[in-house]
């Protein structure tokens, strides 16, 4: 199924506010039924209360997707409550939930808006049938937005990964940058998990959820930060006027998972502006991109085309 790029400012598009079902309602839009000239993707919604509804993608491992938005957030309205379970019979109820209750007691969160309350706040949500990225601009920071990711990486196990759902979320309700799990890189395969990462289960397929960290190309731009550092390639690139990108690659237990689809690290210090767009050349051509500032003073480049592997 392609690739398809909804935004707030889409003529008939949901709000995103900080009052009770908004962040619900816009994921039934955008996956589910569409809205003005956008289609939906084919997800299904198999449980919805007053509470809030779970949301499945139409093909790959078909993860479900928990979301409490009904003001069970220590901040109430401004955040909804999401964790991922392989089956559920009911909102309340799952199996092989990613985070466990022990990993994260409450699962994690989607921040919405700084206010509870009617405000409306700008949004992007980019998928296709098996994933989803999410960037809300809460007006917490700026013109930066918070990014979830929930559905499949690109996993590199042979013969194929019935456990390639993954869930990017924040790591703890509230404001603070820090808490947003999709900014943050590690240095090598073999570093700590990162706050907010979880993966279904492990490549064996055995044991529960993993948690997990990301990694981009580190021998050319010492980043910790997506699309941000004090040593990094400068933009443009000298010898050829070029914007490098990398992937960003998931990893446990010092192994390459495989990589998270349609986005990319430029390997420069926030070369564009929030919103620019270009075409890819050489390996990437056929490919075009949007810049997007994200939280943790990042920048990432999403794959806007219908080029994702």
């Amino acid at each position: 199924m392609a690739v398809t790029y909804y935004k707030s400012i889409d003529a008939s598009a949901p709000t995103l506010s900080g009052s009770a079902l908004s962040l619900t309602a816009l994921l039934n839009s955008c996956l589910i039924a569409g809205y003005g000239s956008q289609s939906g993707l084919s997800w299904t919604r198999p449980n919805s209360t007053s509470n809030g509804a779970s949301f499945k993608p139409a093909s790959g491992s078909q993860p479900i997707l928990q979301v409490y938005d009904n003001g069970q957030s220590a901040n109430t309205y401004k955040e909804a409550r999401v964790r991922a379970y392989e089956t559920m019979s009911d909102l309340d109820t799952g199996t092989q939930p990613f985070p466990t209750v022990a990993q994260a007691t409450t699962g994690l969160a989607i921040r919405k808006s700084t206010t509870a309350d009617s405000s409306v706040r700008p949004w992007k949500l980019i998928a296709d049938a098996s994933r989803f990225y999410l960037f809300t601009q809460t007006g917490d920071f700026s013109t930066r937005y918070c990014v979830t990711f929930f559905g499949d990486i690109i996993s590199y196990k042979t013969g194929g990964d019935s456990y390639s759902g993954t869930l990017i979320a924040r790591s703890t309700e509230g404001t603070t940058e820090s808490y947003d799990g999709f900014y943050q890189l590690n240095s090598s395969p073999s570093g700590s998990a990162i706050a907010g990462c979880y993966i279904d289960r492990s490549y064996t397929g055995l044991g529960g959820a993993v948690a997990i960290g990301k990694i981009a190309d580190y021998s050319k731009a010492q980043q910790t930060v997506i699309g941000a550092g004090s040593t990094v390639l400068t933009y443009p690139n000298g010898p050829d006027g070029g914007l490098y990108l990398s992937r960003i690659w998931v990893t446990h237990g010092g192994a390459l998972r495989g990589h998270l689809p349609g986005v990319w690290c430029p390997l420069h210090n926030l070369p564009l502006s929030d919103g620019d767009t270009f075409s890819g050349t050489g390996a990437l051509s056929g490919r075009t991109f949007e810049a997007v500032s994200i939280a943790g003073t990042g920048q990432l480049m999403v794959e806007t085309s219908n080029t994702w592997d």
